[in-house]
């Protein structure tokens, strides 16, 4: 078979990096699993719609921040987005472009056998397993925005206790 002829393009390495984005960088499969773990391992049991929200949320650092200040108080989504809007401003941009790294970092965490996918097909912690994600002496090995994500995973996910089909609506998620 002719490459050159055929649909394969080649990049070299500039060209390549390129086309990666900051999101890319910034935002990995670590991450991504942490956030996942951490909320799931707050509410036990989560559906999959769910969990795909929970990148978009926990990878925007201001909304993040708002969520870890002491004098946040947050009594759900709607409430958030009125109070906040710019917050959501570019939700559904945020959810598309993490679609790749929440199905990695869920798939990655049911291999590593720290979550699993219920009968019922909700995503649930595996309190089976006596194995973390992450020592609790050693998490500020992860980083402040790690930290910082691990800290608001209880502001996350009491967010995502609504119904999924008014997150979508209220987030303005276009699937």
């Amino acid at each position: 078979m002719n490459l050159e002829s055929s649909n394969y393009q080649e990049y070299d390495s500039d060209e390549y990096n390129n086309h990666l984005t900051e999101f890319d960088y910034y935002n990995n499969e670590m991450i991504g699993i942490i956030s996942v773990y951490y909320i799931i391992s707050k509410v036990k049991r989560i559906s999959a719609s769910k969990a795909m929200l929970i990148i978009p949320i926990t990878t925007h650092n201001a909304l993040i921040s708002y969520l870890n200040d002491s004098r946040t108080i947050v009594k759900g989504i709607e409430q958030l987005i009125i109070k906040k809007p710019e917050f959501f401003s570019n939700f559904n941009q945020r959810f598309l472009s993490s679609i790749e790294l929440s199905v990695n970092s869920i798939l990655i965490l049911i291999k590593l056998n720290l979550i699993y996918i219920g009968d019922d097909g909700n995503l649930n912690i595996n309190v089976q397993n006596k194995i973390h994600l992450v020592d609790e002496k050693k998490l500020s090995l992860l980083g402040v925005r790690a930290n910082n994500i691990i800290n608001a995973s209880l502001s996350v996910a009491e967010l995502l206790t609504e119904e999924t089909q008014n997150l979508y609506l209220q987030m303005r998620v276009k699937l």
